[in-house]
């Protein structure tokens, strides 16, 4: 199989850089591809031949040629998807969850949209011009960044799939819903305000810990419950969160060996009991 290199504009965005992941990972032809970055114009930049352009050179991975509903990395994601190199089920989902985001950020849909903090595409593009860092080097950081992220986008499917099969409550607070997912605590709390639910109790089946997870800005309250566990169970090591809105029997951070005897459908009939 001819080996490509792959070449974009210096500093690149973040779309350039996703487009070029996708290719590395997911396209055999690519996979060991040498990147290459030259500067542009407003006539576009004209490739040496094996050259493959990845937004630059009016070519197939282009949107400058004229496809203005697409960016570089929905243009390679549908050329791998044309040729059967995209994974299916929940990669495959996740996947095109993760360009789905990328795509309308290089459009300009997320200016004044982004929330705090500072952007990874505005992150990776100072990267490249910091002393000692290329193009090139900002380039595989955000390789590295783009594989975390599609971790995390499939953690995102399954827990709407846990979700879609959870065991739904009711409080006095709002709604409640006991879910069992293997899933960054954080994503998992995120996707439930999202979805405007007051608390969600949370099992982890590999390891046995359970959590209630109450969401910022609720007035939930779980002092009432931690007391009531603590009492029954004194040495399953519960911790009651200083805000309150966390009550967790082991964590990622904090591993314990002791198992609590509460399953999911226990702790709601609890909740239900004390908050109903």
């Amino acid at each position: 199989m001819a080996r490509k290199t792959l070449v974009t504009h210096i500093i690149p965005h973040l779309d350039d850089i996703a487009a070029l992941w996708l290719l590395v990972r997911f396209d055999p032809s690519a996979k060991r591809a040498p990147l290459r970055f030259v500067e542009t114009s407003p006539e576009g930049v004209k490739l040496p031949k094996g050259a493959v352009g990845v937004g630059i050179g009016r070519g197939i991975y282009d949107e400058h040629k004229g496809d203005k509903k697409d960016s570089a990395v929905s243009l390679v994601w549908k050329d791998l998807k044309r040729k059967g190199r995209t994974p299916k089920g929940l990669r495959g989902a996740a996947l095109a969850a993760l360009v789905d985001f990328v795509r309308p950020g290089d459009m300009g849909e997320y200016i004044g949209k982004e929330g705090p903090g500072i952007a990874m595409a505005t992150t990776l593009r100072a990267l490249a011009k910091l002393p000692g860092e290329s193009s090139e080097s900002a380039t595989l950081v955000g390789f590295r960044l783009l594989d975390a992220m599609l971790v995390l986008y499939e953690e995102r499917a399954r827990i709407d799939a846990a979700i879609r099969r959870g065991r739904k409550f009711a409080t006095k607070w709002g709604r409640g819903i006991g879910i069992s997912v293997e899933a960054v605590p954080g994503m998992v709390s995120g996707r439930i305000a999202e979805l405007g639910y007051a608390m969600v109790v949370l099992r982890y089946p590999a390891n046995g810990f359970l959590h209630v997870r109450a969401t910022p800005g609720t007035r939930v309250d779980l002092s009432k419950l931690a007391k009531l566990v603590m009492k029954k169970e004194p040495k399953a090591r519960w911790y009651l969160h200083h805000s309150k809105k966390m009550l967790l029997q082991g964590d990622w951070i904090a591993p314990i060996s002791t198992r609590t005897k509460y399953g999911v459908a226990d702790m709601i009939r609890l909740i239900r009991k004390l908050y109903a």
